[in-house]
């Protein structure tokens, strides 16, 4: 049984994982590392330059760290 994350736990779980490592995480898709996630209108966005934010869908899009390994949302 797998359980769908929901936007703003997927933000929280990816800012804790950047506060934790100082490395940022790396989406499978839109940009090639990111520092920042968020939640607007529903959706959620990552940045990595803190001026542009990215809408992501959590259905297709995987992040990984510093290291290759996913990070579970």
């Amino acid at each position: 049984m797998t359980t769908q994350t929901t936007p703003t736990r997927a933000a929280r779980r990816l800012n804790d994982h950047h506060a934790r490592t100082l490395a940022g995480f790396y989406p499978s898709a839109v940009c090639s590392r990111a520092f920042g996630a968020r939640v607007r209108a529903g959706q959620l966005e990552i940045t990595d330059d803190f001026e542009a934010w990215h809408t992501v869908d959590l259905n297709s899009i995987e992040f990984r760290d510093h290291n290759g390994r996913k990070i579970f949302l």
